[in-house]
């Protein structure tokens, strides 16, 4: 299991990964000659993925361009040139007014029943409102995104060790965009590699991947693909939006035992993260020196709501050099009940490249430390309007 911190996941991936690694001896993974376990049907009759065909040329985007999750609606927006637009003869139509453009926009929209105003969630759902009416894209209130800073082919490596021995790299990389369910998404990848002297005792290779929309940083999906000397595991979360309902799978195999097997299926917060996703969404929160954040997170049947309370701005020494980062403390709820998992610790970068810089875990038998060793810039995401 990755070592992501975010809820209970943190404390046993800790747990596997360098507890139980010490006690053990094996250079390689377990192997298993019984069914695929990562033949999942159901889930991919659910998720509908497609490479992303290559666009006419456009005209370069600003610098400037404003940063696709923040407050926008459609009739602000200003329509890109296409190299098909340069080619037409006819004259540029002048715009009469934003309303006219709304009308032309939603023309199809305007044929189905006027949709109900949503109900407003009870809970401690507070990070984004979305607002259904035709001419706005969902819109960010509070402690919502604000940012994107994300690009393609960039990669975050953290160097990660328990009681100062290196245990493994953590690498987080945005994978070129795809579309799924017909819809442009950005693809966010984690792998966790035990270090090849950790290798003698416990060996891990955890690739996690899900993909997300650009706009208001929904994930679609949750895909984990386990490797361990004593596990194998696939599992599959798929998070239906409309319905706010998620469902999750697992086959799993250990060393001496027989397969297990879960389908669970939950209601979940609107807008919620995953454990992979929720690491990519803390960096694109304005982070200010004493602003409290929440937001919620759905994973393995439960509702997690995350909050982070920013502590200081301050240097961290790494190989790249001092990055000026926020440090946070980072607190969790499951189902409504406050799970301590030890202190935690995020440092995010203060530059526009909001890097992840720094995770700390401080539990009873010692401190796990996450920290940035290499970092590979991605060209720039524009987001598409809706």
């Amino acid at each position: 299991m990755i070592v992501m911190n975010v809820g209970r996941r943190t404390f046993w991936a800790v747990q596997s990964l360098i507890v139980v690694g010490l006690f053990g001896c094996a250079t390689k993974f377990l192997e298993f000659k019984g069914e695929d376990l990562s033949k999942n049907d159901e889930y991919d009759k659910l998720l509908v993925v497609e490479k992303l065909e290559p666009e006419p040329a456009v005209e370069e985007v600003p610098k400037s361009d404003v940063p696709p999750v923040t407050t926008v609606e459609k009739n602000d927006v200003v329509p890109v040139k296409t190299a098909l637009d340069k080619k037409s003869p006819q004259p540029k139509k002048k715009v009469e007014s934003p309303k006219s453009q709304v009308n032309t926009s939603v023309a199809k929209a305007d044929k189905k029943p006027e949709a109900k105003p949503p109900k407003k969630s009870s809970t401690a759902v507070d990070v984004i409102e979305e607002t259904q009416s035709s001419n706005k894209i969902p819109v960010p209130i509070g402690k919502a995104p604000v940012f994107n800073p994300f690009g393609i082919g960039e990669v975050i490596t953290l160097n990660v060790s328990y009681l100062n021995i290196e245990a493994g790299n953590i690498f987080m990389s945005v994978k070129p965009m795809v579309k799924v369910q017909g819809e442009e998404a950005m693809h966010f990848e984690a792998r966790l590699k035990t270090a090849s002297v950790f290798n003698w005792f416990y060996k891990v290779d955890n690739l996690t991947e899900c993909y997300v929309d650009p706009v208001n940083l929904d994930p679609f999906n949750l895909e984990v693909h386990a490797k361990e000397s004593k596990k194998l595991s696939e599992s599959r979360s798929f998070f239906d939006r409309k319905t706010n309902k998620a469902r999750f799978w697992e086959k799993k195999v250990r060393k001496g035992k027989k397969p297990k097997e879960r389908n669970i299926e939950w209601d979940m917060f609107p807008h919620a993260q995953n454990v992979i996703s929720a690491m990519f969404y803390i960096r694109t929160i304005d982070h200010q020196v004493g602003k409290v954040f929440e937001f919620p997170v759905a994973d393995e049947g439960k509702n997690i709501m995350v909050k982070g309370t920013v502590l200081a701005k301050e240097p961290v020494a790494t190989k790249l050099g001092s990055i000026e980062a926020y440090k946070m403390k980072m607190e969790f709820t499951v189902n409504g009940t406050f799970k301590p998992v030890g202190d935690v610790f995020i440092w995010v970068g203060a530059d526009e490249r909001k890097l992840l810089t720094k995770i700390e875990i401080e539990i009873k038998i010692g401190s796990f430390i996450a920290k940035i060793s290499d970092y590979q810039p991605g060209k720039k995401i524009v987001a598409p309007v809706k």
